[in-house]
């Protein structure tokens, strides 16, 4: 018996937490949060929500985390590890951490054709064997067949750090109020070079995009750009009309912080951050933002999207992460 295609398609993306403050060799420290308190309140709204699609960054331990979250939901998953240290399989060092993104199906949706692409940072970097020792960025692409009509999903979890806009001119007027201007200059260098890193991780990944999308299909992307539109830095992606920002067009005027720090009680400073730049970053970090998109490609026109809005930032309860996650409805034809 053939299966109805479905006339909607939820989409969920939310940056999970790995709760790691990645510092250390052998293994990297943790912050005190409950990670199992946080893993069943994120099941618990997953369930509530029902989307067909998720995708999860910060996932961590990998594989371990994507097979658990797949069998307590009943989809399917795959993952793309994209911070490893040295290791091959489960052995190496730090021992905890094997982070990266998560792509989740629910059933009988089937997903194929998974495929990487590095954004930045050096070194190898694969499911079964790593070896770097700084961060590396990459993009997951994955073919979601419904019911024989395929999706492109393309998830990815960008750089973090300063970005250009309202945030970025009181952090530096902070930071001109505590240090010397030479000191000053120094950080907003490394600032302006975490920006242009982003920005070109954003290049790369709409020339990815270039290469793999068909033309006529569907896509989506999903993820953690940690950075907001008002920078600039998605006009590579939004500026042209090929990608709709799903929140914006049902929301034109609601900020929609997936990043709350003044509301969310996950949110942690970086304690250890002790030079100037992390103290922007940290100073930057304070301010909301909306760092968490579902953007949806040209042939879903507009009015394809039906609803867009940011969810588990329910007050009563403490959020699964310190992201608030973002679920866009689609209409499929």
């Amino acid at each position: 018996m053939q299966i109805k295609q479905p006339s909607r398609l939820r989409l969920l993306t939310c940056n999970v937490w790995s709760g790691l403050n990645y510092r250390g060799i052998l293994a990297v420290g943790k912050h005190p949060q409950d990670a199992q308190h946080r893993y069943r309140a994120l099941l618990e709204e997953i369930l509530a929500l029902c989307p067909d699609i998720i995708a999860l960054q910060e996932a961590n331990p990998l594989p371990q985390y994507a097979h658990k979250i797949a069998a307590d939901l009943g989809y399917t998953a795959v993952h793309q590890i994209l911070i490893g240290g040295i290791r091959i399989g489960r052995l190496g060092i730090p021992g905890n951490l094997r982070q990266g993104e998560v792509l989740l199906a629910g059933k009988p949706w089937t997903i194929r054709g998974v495929q990487g692409q590095r954004l930045s940072g050096k070194g190898i970097v694969c499911n079964s064997v790593c070896c770097h020792i700084n961060e590396t960025r990459k993009a997951m692409l994955a073919t979601v067949d419904i019911n024989g009509t395929p999706l492109n999903v393309y998830i990815v979890h960008l750089h973090a750090g300063p970005h250009h806009g309202a945030a970025y001119a009181a952090s530096l007027a902070r930071l001109r109020r505590e240090f010397p201007a030479d000191i000053v200059s120094n950080a907003v260098a490394a600032a302006e070079l975490a920006i242009a890193r982003r920005r070109s991780e954003l290049n790369k990944l709409a020339g990815f995009i270039r290469k793999t999308l068909p033309p006529g299909r569907q896509a989506v992307i999903l993820g953690d750009f940690n950075t907001s539109s008002e920078s600039g830095d998605l006009d590579v992606l939004l500026a042209g009309g090929d990608w709709i920002d799903t929140f914006r067009k049902c929301n034109p005027a609601e900020p929609g912080y997936t990043w709350d720090p003044d509301n969310n009680s996950n949110f942690r400073l970086d304690i250890g951050a002790v030079t100037p730049y992390g103290q922007f970053c940290n100073h930057h970090d304070c301010h909301p933002h909306r760092f968490d998109y579902i953007m949806a490609y040209r042939t879903f026109t507009p009015d394809d999207i039906i609803e867009s809005r940011v969810v588990f930032n329910d007050s009563t309860s403490p959020p699964p992460s310190d992201h608030y996650g973002l679920l866009t409805e689609l209409r499929w034809r």
